[in-house]
C-alpha cells in the first residue's frame, strides 16, 4: 500500500496499558517499536517516536506516581498515514501549574561530560512533536501530541 492509499484507509489504532515502572516502560517501548515497524514506518520516524514516547512514559513513571507505588498508564497511538497521534493517560498527580514544562535546550557551550543531568526531556518532546496538549479531568491526566510521518518503508 503506498502513502496515498494509506492516507485513505481507516486509521490504524494501537492501545497499550502498563504499570508505571521502568521495566514496564522498556517492555512497552519494545512492543511499540515492533508494532510500528510492521506498519512500514521509517527508521528515522521510529527513532523519533520512541524517543518522545520514552520521555513521556518515564516522566509519568518518575513524577506522576509516588515512589514504590506504581500506577496505571494508558496509551493510544493513531496512525492516519500522515501523522501519528499519541495520547497518554494516567491517574497520578497533576502536572505542576496544570501545564507541561517548557523545557530548555542544552547549553551550546558546554562539553558533553559537563552537561547537567536531566531537564532536557520536555525540550526534546516539544522539538520533535507538534500539537502538544495537556488536560486534567477529574483524577486523570491526559497528554497528547502528534509526530509528522515521512515516507514509509515497503511492507514485506
Amino acid at each position: 500500500m503506498n502513502q496515498a492509499e494509506l492516507a485513505r484507509a481507516e486509521p490504524e489504532v494501537r492501545d497499550y496499558r502498563l504499570k508505571s515502572t521502568p521495566k514496564a516502560v522498556r517492555a512497552t517501548l519494545r512492543t511499540l517499536r515492533a508494532d510500528l515497524e510492521r506498519l512500514g514506518i521509517s527508521d528515522d520516524d521510529l527513532n523519533s517516536i520512541e524517543l518522545v514516547v520514552a520521555e513521556v512514559l518515564n516522566n509519568v513513571t518518575e513524577h506522576a506516581y509516588p515512589p514504590m507505588h506504581p500506577g496505571r498508564i494508558e496509551m493510544q497511538l493513531v496512525d492516519d498515514g500522515h501523522n501519528l497521534t499519541v495520547t497518554v493517560g494516567d491517574f497520578g498527580i497533576e502536572m505542576p501549574g496544570g501545564t507541561p514544562p517548557e523545557g530548555r535546550a542544552p547549553p551550546g557551550d558546554c562539553a558533553f561530560d559537563d552537561l547537567p543531568e536531566g531537564g532536557f526531556g520536555w525540550f526534546l518532546i516539544r522539538t520533535i512533536s507538534s500539537d502538544l496538549r495537556y488536560e486534567r479531568s477529574e483524577d486523570r491526566n491526559e497528554l497528547s501530541f502528534q509526530i509528522v510521518l515521512g515516507p514509509r518503508k515497503p511492507l514485506r
